[in-house]
């Protein structure tokens, strides 16, 4: 995602709140997941759109950013505790 690669994911798990939800890149079925490889490669302004997304989705989870949230956390909990 980092990368601007669109990322086709399922939509159970984990996977919708990683590549969000109004993102256009989930699929349920098999014949939904060959429909987006298919429209990301004949629709050139779906592909750049998702393009431009998952760089900015992929921001959420870079690892500096994911380590300070998660030290900040631990340190308020430990507040707490103490």
């Amino acid at each position: 995602m980092a990368c601007g690669v669109p990322v086709l994911c399922p939509n159970y798990a984990c996977f919708p709140e990683i590549v969000g939800t109004s993102s256009g890149l989930l699929f349920s079925t098999k014949e939904e997941l060959a429909s987006k490889i298919q429209r990301i490669f004949d629709d050139v302004a779906f592909s750049a759109q998702a393009s431009t997304y998952v760089i900015k989705r992929a921001e959420n989870f870079e690892v500096r950013k994911t380590a300070a949230k998660f030290i900040e956390i631990y340190e308020k909990l430990v507040g707490e505790h103490a």
